[in-house]
């Protein structure tokens, strides 16, 4: 018997896109792990919906029909099209079976971008992260972690790469970050949720400042040396504008048009 979960889920992670244009859905295109906000699909609310990809993986968010959590892309397309699992997944595995191999991974590359290699001093821990986040709580643009008596313990600031895969987890402390991995993901940055425009910033505070004063999406790079990093390496990133303090501006390498906080 055909378990959905393990022999069909994983194949289509990297393919959403594509499975829910057969359904008619339009997801839009990808700015870093979202996409534009837009109509939503479902209920036809404009207020701030959009598609998230996690792991390739693309699930929805609603102000109006999905507030609180995000739409599974499962969800999606079973209520978009007023069918049970049963048929969805039947679906899927006819999906899989008339797409051809090579169309699939054709898809998936052209969902994924160029890969660098990473300094030895790079570190992640996506399991390590995942769990981490599973159990912390949203509030505002970061995750916090409470005591029993709802005191708060510490501010967290999940870390995604260029392929919006969650690696590590960076803790705000008195004399900076500290990471969850041992040491920082090169390569990968904190987000603040906005509009299209993106900005690069090292700090958390300024980049919420910035989210607050323009309503951009505002990139968390937590380090000048991963600053300098992201805009060599990230493909898009030399094309940002970058936020920094008088001290920073010193040490960054890179051609970008500056703003300073």
């Amino acid at each position: 018997m055909i378990n959905y979960k393990t022999d069909i889920e994983p194949h289509l992670r990297g393919l959403w896109p594509d499975i829910f244009r057969q359904y008619g859905i339009e997801v839009g295109d990808f700015k870093g792990r979202n996409t534009k906000n837009s109509s939503c699909p479902l209920c036809g609310g404009v207020d701030r919906a959009h598609f998230r990809d996690d792991n390739g993986r693309v699930s929805l968010y609603c102000r109006h029909c999905a507030a609180d959590s995000m739409k599974s892309p499962e969800s999606v397309v079973m209520e978009h099209q007023n069918i049970d699992f049963k048929q969805f997944a039947g679906d899927m595995a006819n999906y899989l079976n008339l797409t051809p191999i090579e169309k699939r991974e054709s898809v998936k590359k052209k969902n994924q971008k160029v890969s660098f290699s990473l300094p030895s001093c790079h570190k992640q821990d996506p399991e390590a992260a995942a769990k981490f986040l599973a159990k912390a709580d949203q509030r505002g643009h970061f995750v916090v972690k409470s005591g029993h008596d709802g005191s708060l313990q510490g501010v967290y600031i999940p870390m995604y790469n260029h392929l919006q895969q969650l690696v590590n987890i960076a803790k705000v402390v008195d004399d900076g970050y500290r990471f969850q991995a041992g040491a920082i993901s090169y390569g990968a940055f904190g987000i603040i949720e906005g509009n299209e425009n993106v900005i690069l910033c090292n700090d958390h505070r300024d980049g919420l400042k910035i989210h607050n004063d323009t309503g951009a999406t505002v990139l968390i790079t937590f380090y000048i040396l991963n600053m300098n990093f992201c805009v060599y390496k990230v493909p898009g990133f030399d094309k940002l504008k970058v936020a920094l303090t008088g001290a920073d501006k010193e040490y960054f390498n890179g051609f970008n048009d500056v703003i300073s906080v």
